[in-house]
């Protein structure tokens, strides 16, 4: 069928999903090569996601789409909550296949690229799924939950895993087999490989946080408080605009980078603390940057990212594990 090489001269239409911010900055990569390959990109997206892509600099066309506009409790499974949301989830998904309906009534698309939004395709538009999921990594009805994942990815003409074939990133949570065309395409990363090794750095930690509310203020606050012990000095990246905790003198925080500004962030750092979520595992495999992934607190796939990535608490770190309860 199609790979990314393989669309050129094309005009596309790329909507990613809106739980946290891992989704659309995965697909700002994909974006990047698509336009170099002189194809003419439309995102569709909420408006914090549009806010993203302009600030990026990016000269393309965007329009608003409704995200799928969940309510996460941290104390509570992830899993269970969304099986708990499905009428929501169904809801969603018909409002952004009746969204899709109108929009190619006016306009003419080549390609349609969904991250992980379940009801972004249409049968007269080649349709393109974009996911590393395709064997969900859960404790109860995981046959059942896979089979459903299963019928409405195969919806679409074609499934793209942003992973190497063999040596995965995602280790089983790809495994699961399609009948429709299906082709690991490599990690997506915002970020530029760096060819020198950095020895100067200006911050002993860089705490990266990421995820949909209120996982993130909470991890944050978490994090101000264990700065508040610590003598190093210390970065925070956050999309948060306005933390309710101020970090101590030897911490500074970084509210919304832009891309050059997070790498340059990383690189000068000795040690990036993070959750390990996917696109998170994928733009720190391409720096290279010594990693230590703190747990997320009922997220079973993080949880499984986790210990397929870091296999011991190196003896330097054993402190902020503890705080972390990692």
């Amino acid at each position: 069928m199609f790979q990314p090489n393989d669309i050129k001269n094309a005009t596309v239409l790329i909507a990613p999903l809106d739980w946290g911010s891992g989704h659309t900055t995965r697909t700002f990569a994909l974006i990047k090569k698509l336009i170099l390959q002189k194809n003419k990109i439309i995102f569709a997206g909420n408006q914090s996601q549009i806010d993203f892509i302009k600030k990026e600099g990016l000269a393309i066309e965007t329009v608003e789409l409704e995200g799928y506009q969940f309510n996460f409790n941290p104390n509570y499974s992830l899993y269970l909550q969304v099986s708990k949301q499905l009428l929501k989830l169904k809801n969603a998904i018909k409002i952004e296949k009746k969204w899709l309906a109108n929009y190619l009534k006016e306009h003419v698309i080549d390609f349609i690229i969904s991250d992980n939004r379940y009801g972004f395709y249409h049968n007269s538009v080649k349709s393109i799924f974009l996911t590393h999921q395709t064997n969900l990594d859960i404790s109860f009805g995981k046959n059942m939950v896979n089979k459903i994942l299963k019928n409405k990815i195969e919806k679409f003409d074609v499934c793209w895993i942003p992973d190497y074939q063999d040596q995965r990133l995602s280790g089983k949570l790809s495994n699961h087999k399609l009948t429709i065309p299906t082709y690991f395409i490599g990690p997506l990363s915002r970020f530029k490989p760096t060819l020198k090794p950095q020895h100067d750095f200006v911050y002993k930690y860089l705490f990266i946080v990421s995820g949909p509310s209120p996982h993130k203020e909470q991890l944050l606050d978490k994090i101000i408080q264990f700065t508040s012990t610590s003598n190093y000095d210390i970065g925070i990246v956050t999309n948060i605009l306005q933390p309710k905790k101020t970090p101590t003198k030897n911490t500074i925080l970084f509210i919304n980078p832009t891309t050059s500004e997070l790498q340059q962030l990383i690189v000068n750092s000795e040690t990036i603390i993070c959750k390990c979520g996917y696109t998170s595992l994928m733009e720190l495999s391409t720096l290279q940057k010594n990693t230590f992934y703190i747990p997320s607190q009922n997220q079973q796939e993080q949880a499984y990212l986790r210990k397929l990535h870091q296999k011991l608490t190196p003896k330097n770190l054993q402190t902020i594990a503890l705080f972390f309860k990692a």
